[in-house]
């Protein structure tokens, strides 16, 4: 039972989350929605992309980080915006909106999932660290020169362009 049920759980959440892409396009090319009604899309929306995306890391064994981003770049107005005037150039027969979808109206929203997104995702990053892996002479070595290499070039391309110690000195 629990293999038949970790094989069809996937797709019952692909599903859902495509039922509510759908719903929630639709909603925002044809009709207004209350801004009440519309958090309630939003939310869900956002944690069932957060699950998609933790679906796509299992598959494609990629950092979850990497996924999330993609993700987050693929639902953001701009790229949306790119993609409507691409299929508008296209000169397609099928009607097309003017705008592109908004799929998340409320930045507050948007800001307390971020917020929650960076603790859990330093909670997560501490429990898979050990102590004595800090303190390695390969994580110095990245340390150092995360510290040395940009203060160097930031100090030599300050100079460069004219500017005085102090102001080179600031720059790097």
């Amino acid at each position: 039972m629990r293999k038949l049920f970790n094989r069809i759980a996937p797709a019952l959440i692909l599903l859902v989350f495509l039922l509510l892409l759908l719903t929630i396009i639709r909603a925002s090319i044809f009709d207004h929605v209350e801004e009440e009604k519309h958090v309630y899309f939003e939310i869900v929306f956002l944690l069932l992309l957060a699950v998609g995306g933790e679906l796509a890391v299992v598959y494609l064994k990629q950092p979850s980080v990497m996924i999330l981003m993609v993700l987050g770049i693929l639902i953001g107005p701009s790229f949306l915006g790119l993609g409507l005037e691409f299929l508008h150039s296209l000169d397609l027969p099928i009607p097309l909106p003017n705008e592109a979808p908004v799929f998340l109206r409320s930045e507050q929203l948007i800001h307390v999932f971020a917020q929650l997104g960076a603790v859990i995702l330093l909670f997560k990053v501490g429990l898979h660290n050990k102590l004595e892996g800090i303190f390695a002479r390969d994580n110095l070595l990245v340390a150092l020169m995360g510290v040395i290499v940009p203060f160097a070039v930031g100090y030599v391309y300050a100079s460069a362009t004219g500017g005085d110690f102090a102001y080179s000195m600031f720059t790097a």
